[in-house]
Order: C-alpha cells, then structure tokens, then sequence
C-alpha cells in the first residue's frame, strides 16, 4: 500500500467502518489509522486533524450519492414521476450503501459540519432549491419554505433507507408502497 492515493483511500475506509460502528468521539486517529494499515503519522499527510477528516468524508459520500442522479432540465418539476425516479435511486443507493448512509444521517446531526463543507455543497443545494421553488409555483407541491420541504424530504429518504436497510429488506415492491409517505408529505 505505497501508494499515496491507496493510503488514503485505506484511511477513508477505515474512518467509515469506525465511525460508523463507534461513533465520531469515540474514534481516535490512531485507531482510523490502525485499522488503514498505516502508521499514526499518515493521517495527518492527508488531513490536518480528526474533523477534516470527517468532512472529506462527508463531502465525498455525499458528492457519490448525488452523483447517482440524471442530469435535470433547467425547467424539470417534482412531478409525481420525478419524485419517484428519484425515490427509487436514493432508497436503492442506501440500501446498497447502508454504512456511507448512516454516515450521512451521523454527520447531519453532528457538531463537524464546517462551513467550507456547506459551501461547497451550496451549489448543488441552490439548484434543487431552484427545482423546489419551481415546482411550488406550478402549484404540484405543497407552498412551504424550502428549507423545510428539502429537510423533511431528504430526512424521509434517510428514515426510510435506514427502516429498510435495518430490517434487510430490499423487496422492491416494498419501497413502491412506501413511496406514496413521501409524495404526499409534499404534493399540493
């Protein structure tokens, strides 16, 4: 494991087994490097402490969950079939991820978010802000802030993705029938 990229790679694997399994207060440095394979020292090569660690990881989890979604239309709505599209992607993708989900869900409650991290974050979440407000203006969701109706919506698939995933179901007839939870939290 010499080179750079796979010891880093090695770290943030490591750093998602522990946190997940252990929690973030619980998860030294030495341990994350440890379980890498790499000596102590390693870490801090590729992070300058514990909470850039944490947030690279966060922000790469999160960069490959988004990444699962189609390029949308400058002028796409929630429709129905949209909200179903992206239902079917986001439930599918934790369940086949459920540790780089309870991440997720880990880091959102958590003190370590930075704001560099929400930065860098804040043009994606300006677009699907842009779909949201569209979408309440053709009248086919619910007239709510948006901050609210992407919190609840994201929460819900998080919920449900961790139900799921808990309970090792992976039936799809099951997240069909869940769905209708999520479209009316939020149809108009």
């Amino acid at each position: 494991m010499s080179k750079p990229k796979d010891k880093r790679k090695a770290l943030m694997k490591s750093a998602l087994e522990l946190f997940t399994s252990k929690g973030f207060d619980n998860t030294s440095t030495a341990s994350i490097s440890r379980s890498a394979g790499v000596a102590t020292g390693t870490l801090f090569t590729y992070f300058d402490n514990k909470e850039s660690l944490i947030n690279d990881l966060y922000l790469e989890t999160k960069m490959e969950f988004m990444g699962i979604f189609p390029p949308m239309p400058d002028d796409i709505i929630m429709t129905e079939e949209v909200v179903k599209v992206f239902w079917d992607l986001s439930i599918n993708w934790g369940l086949k991820n459920p540790k780089k989900m309870k991440f997720i869900v880990m880091y959102k409650s958590s003190p370590y978010i930075t704001k560099m991290t929400w930065d860098e974050l804040a043009e994606d979440m300006a677009l699907l802000g842009n779909i949201y407000q569209r979408s309440i203006d053709e009248g086919v969701i619910k007239d709510l802030p948006i901050e609210y109706l992407m919190e609840a919506t994201t929460s819900h698939v998080y919920f449900t993705i961790l139900y799921l995933s808990s309970r090792k179901i992976k039936d799809q007839q099951v997240i069909d029938d869940l769905f209708p939870t999520m479209w009316d939290m939020i149809r108009a």
